[in-house]
């Protein structure tokens, strides 16, 4: 199965985990490159960063 890790910070996983959001969409700034990491529906797997180290 093919996926993306990525780390994240606690406080925002935190942040995140309180709104509790049906779906959560990234930008980067100026939005002129497309997000090509990935193809659509492939899963997205956050990594909480050290000293937590487990996916979320």
């Amino acid at each position: 199965m093919k996926f993306i890790l990525a780390n994240t910070d606690l406080d925002w996983f935190n942040y995140l985990a309180r709104l509790q959001p049906e779906d959560v969409n990234y930008w980067q700034p100026g939005g002129n490159v497309a997000f090509r990491a990935i193809s659509r529906g492939l899963p997205f797997l956050f990594r909480l960063k050290s000293p937590i180290n487990r996916i979320a």
